[in-house]
């Protein structure tokens, strides 16, 4: 059984040599590497061909094209059985293809795998953690109270998929967490492209649920989900909204369903806006599963809340942002923004605006329905992805080294 490990890259060796080095480093041999470089100006070309092992695959875009079009080429790329996808500043965990390979035969063959990951947040990312950490993240509500793996019931995978659609999201979407039987790809190669909407990632993963025929999790955490200086989570967790569209490289109005949903959104973060749009893409496309449309109301009431925060915090324009989100809304929805505009301003004057409200406003709002729990792992201790391979590699060793119970190697 051969498995596919595709990792798009644009610009970014430092990070992609460590990618590489947990994939090399893995202890089974029948695997395939694809590093896709989309239209690279660093020496990315010359590292990977310069890799002396045949099962790594070097594919290029001589243009930097857009995230979608990029990951889309990248995996029609692989030629495995089963597809792991990965970001140049994500990881395997160490023995990923021998634990993985296990369970997909204790389980037939499953069409789709979803893990429970590590997150290495780089040291300067997280301004509540700046010395960076490691975590252990069970990423899903249908983690909770299990350790072994199981097949994801209908019920549980249709739960996902409208808590995402809702804007109640119940787990995350992180590629790192999925393997893919390369079967399955391909009967929904039928209907389109793989990847599709401003966020693949968000798309697929909620595709993967609705669409395939069985999914098996693994509360293992397999993957490494890295979030460095040069990743798009940064720009998220530091509020870089333009530099994200940067890396991004794709213009909202070119999805073709903005038009159609156009009278629905309103200013404030783009990420929101993005959102809700692949979440109308998964709608699309998972309508048969779905008894419900996206939450276009929950979506307003966010912007609505995100724009009045921004400027009671000082952080943009008070009068054109404002004026323009009034211009939009409805009757109702302008008596709701007056209602949070009251409560804002005696909060401030309280001194209560930063400390409680906000924090319940956030939790009433924000498009999460589950928060994961994270298992801290070391906090401070880890400036490179290798060295937190290597720090796990370690661990395993121990774990296997150690006697049994009973005292009997």
């Amino acid at each position: 059984m051969k498995i596919s490990v595709v990792i798009p890259t644009h610009d970014r060796i430092d990070l992609l040599r460590d990618a590489v080095e947990t994939v090399r480093r893995q202890d089974h041999s029948e695997w395939e590497l694809v590093v896709f470089d989309n239209g690279s100006s660093d020496d990315t070309g010359k590292f990977a061909k310069g890799i002396a092992d045949p099962r790594v695959r070097y594919e290029r875009s001589d243009v930097f094209l857009p995230v979608t079009d990029s990951w889309n080429r990248a995996i029609n790329s692989a030629t495995g059985d089963y597809v792991t996808f990965l970001g140049d500043d994500d990881g395997l965990a160490p023995k990923y293809f021998t634990r993985l390979i296990r369970v997909i035969r204790d389980f037939a063959l499953p069409e789709v795998l979803y893990t429970a990951i590590y997150q290495f947040v780089h040291p300067g990312v997280a301004p509540w953690e700046p010395q960076g950490y490691v975590a252990d993240v069970k990423n899903g509500f249908f983690f909770i109270g299990r350790d072994a793996p199981f097949l994801l019931s209908p019920d549980e995978a249709s739960k996902a998929v409208h808590g995402s659609v809702g804007l109640r999201r119940n787990f995350t979407f992180n590629m790192q967490a999925f393997c893919f039987k390369q079967d399955f790809l391909n009967r929904l190669r039928r209907d389109g492209p793989i990847f599709r909407s401003p966020y693949p990632d968000y798309y697929f993963a909620n595709v993967a649920f609705a669409k395939a025929r069985n999914v098996v999790v693994v509360p293992e955490p397999l993957g490494i989900a890295g979030v460095s200086k040069a990743s798009y989570g940064f720009t998220l967790f530091n509020e870089l909204e333009e530099k994200g569209v940067e890396l991004l490289n794709a213009k909202l109005t070119s999805d073709p369903l903005y038009a159609e949903v156009e009278r629905f959104l309103l200013p404030g973060p783009l990420y929101n806006t993005n959102y809700v749009i692949t979440m109308e893409h998964v709608f699309r496309y998972a309508r048969d599963l779905l008894h419900h449309g996206v939450a276009y109301g929950r979506y307003r009431r966010l912007q609505i809340y995100k724009v009045l925060n921004s400027a009671a915090l000082g952080k943009e324009s008070k009068g054109s942002v404002i004026n323009l989100l009034w211009s939009r809304l409805s009757v109702a929805e302008r008596a709701w923004t007056l209602a949070l505009r009251a409560v804002i301003a005696v909060s401030r004057f309280l001194g209560l605006y930063k400390t409680l409200v906000v924090p319940v406003l956030s939790r009433l709002v924000e498009p999460y329905g589950f928060y994961p729990p994270e298992g801290i792992i070391s906090r401070g201790q880890h400036s490179r992805l290798i060295q937190v391979f290597e720090t796990l590699q370690g661990a395993t060793r121990e774990i296997q080294s150690a006697p049994s119970k009973s005292g009997s190697p």
